[in-house]
């Protein structure tokens, strides 16, 4: 690392301290700040602007004070003497580099220590994010791959067939399943049951010539169970569009690989990174499920599939020799189950 990259205070052309390529190899953290160079103990003139904080250091012990009550406190050029661990190193148009401790900056400098401190805080978030970036960058292309060999693979292409042959079959019964897939996976029905509390209200209200002894009722929601294979019938926000979205943000990061990130705002590199690790969080999430897509048709899915579709008219679910037995408008259809699914992994975004 260039000394010049490290204790420049110079503005770059973008306005800032540094430049993507100097901050990305810059450590903010500094382990033996009297070994900064022009390092000085003296107290620096107030009226010396501007300043800027070229690192932070942290110099606790292990353990802390209680462990090391005679461990050495390190030099604050505010108190002019060694009164601290933790604190700032700083540069001013003197061209001298000063350590102060991190509340004693802030009394010594006031406005200009905030304005500084605001603009360090900037330095960490983009460097880390210039990191994080870089690595994106390095992996996109292999990433990609991964995703087009997904696309081609035989196991999403029999879900994605499954899907559609289900939806000719039972177009009510794809829509009411994919509505369950998207909101919890959870099969519910409405059960009639008697009405207590009612009862005791009616009985409260009413005189003993007038009481009724008729029974209550209302219907409660009462869960089945969880709808086993779910991705088989998941129609938005599904594994392919999360995988296309992913597809997108890496080919993002890359264009702005070429393109260059130093006219990047702090907020359009953010926002390009975290959307990436998000694409990819949420693209890992739905490919164990479509492995596990078969299971819709298993023995207990069917059982609470045909409980589920019992409280509809407009269709009905039951078990056959040949597969799954769908009646929708009159219409009978057997859909064959699904065999195991094989996808392929998609690799993390940081290695490992």
């Amino acid at each position: 690392m260039a000394k010049a990259q490290f204790y420049s205070c110079s503005m770059s052309l973008t306005g800032r301290r540094l430049d993507d390529e100097s901050l990305a190899s810059t450590d903010l953290r500094i382990l033996d700040p009297a070994g900064v160079e022009n390092y000085t103990r003296d107290r620096p003139d107030k009226a010396m602007r501007p300043i800027e904080i070229l690192g932070k250091y942290d110099l606790r012990p292990e353990g802390g004070k209680a462990a090391n009550p005679d461990w050495p406190l390190f030099w604050c050029c505010n108190c002019q003497e060694a009164n601290h661990w933790l604190g700032f190193v700083i540069g001013n148009a003197s061209g001298f580099r000063y350590s102060v401790g991190k509340d004693c900056a802030a009394r010594h400098f006031e406005v200009d220590f905030a304005q500084a401190h605001r603009r360090f805080r900037e330095e960490e978030t983009r460097r880390n994010l210039l990191l994080r970036f870089a690595e994106q960058r390095s992996g996109a292309m292999a990433m990609l791959a991964h995703i087009d060999a997904i696309f081609k693979s035989e196991g999403l292409r029999a879900v994605d067939d499954k899907r559609d042959e289900l939806t000719k079959a039972a177009g009510n019964v794809a829509f009411q399943l994919a509505r369950i897939a998207q909101t919890g996976g959870l099969l519910t029905e409405d059960v009639r049951v008697r009405d207590s509390a009612a009862e005791m209200e009616r009985d409260r209200r009413e005189t003993s010539a007038d009481a009724s002894s008729e029974p209550i009722f209302k219907f409660e929601r009462r869960v089945i169970g969880p709808l086993e294979g779910a991705a088989l019938v998941r129609t938005n926000d599904d594994c392919r569009a999360r995988l296309v979205e992913l597809q997108r943000c890496l080919r993002a990061v890359l264009a702005a690989a070429r393109a260059g990130t130093d006219e990047l705002s702090l907020s359009a590199l953010k926002k390009t990174v975290q959307g990436t690790e998000a694409a990819h969080a949420a693209a890992l999430e739905l490919i164990p499920p479509y492995r596990a897509a078969s299971s819709f048709f298993s023995p207990l899915n069917v059982d609470r599939l045909e409980q589920w579709a019992a409280g509809f008219s407009a269709f009905s679910i039951s078990q056959g020799d040949q597969g799954l037995v769908l009646i929708d408008g009159g219409k009978r259809t057997v859909v064959r189950p699904l065999a195991s699914v094989q996808i392929p992994d998609l690799p993390p975004l940081y290695g490992g």
